[in-house]
């Protein structure tokens, strides 16, 4: 009984994280170009590059999520491993993001001490 009510539960739930994961991502990317866009014509800068890994690194999160809950249904070895490797491979992407991002992050901070 249980089994059948997590089912019926993650039939919505996994394609709804991924839904939100494509959207963040949509949007994370739109934002950074009209960003990028309105720094070509106007003096004031504003980091793209750090706004648009944000929002990449969110939409990683809600993906891997989605990723997890989809293990609860299957549950033999072959497919444990295939969304395992998935999400080997979506953890070691959002790693990079932190790092770029905090190293972005850094470097503007810096930038800023420097100018003052």
């Amino acid at each position: 009984m249980l089994g059948s009510f997590l089912e019926a539960i993650l039939e919505w739930v996994v394609p709804i994280c991924e839904l939100i994961a494509a959207i963040v991502i949509l949007i994370s990317v739109g934002i950074a170009f009209f960003h990028y866009v309105r720094n070509l014509f106007t003096p004031a800068e504003q980091d793209v590059k750090i706004n648009l890994m944000s929002g990449m690194s969110l939409g990683i999160e809600f993906a891997m999520a989605a990723e997890i809950l989809k293990t609860l249904e299957n549950h033999d070895i072959e497919t444990l491993l295939l969304l395992g490797g998935v999400i080997l491979i979506r953890v070691v992407l959002a790693l990079m993001i932190h790092f770029e991002l905090k190293e972005s992050h850094e470097s503007v901070v810096k930038d800023k001490k420097d100018g003052q």
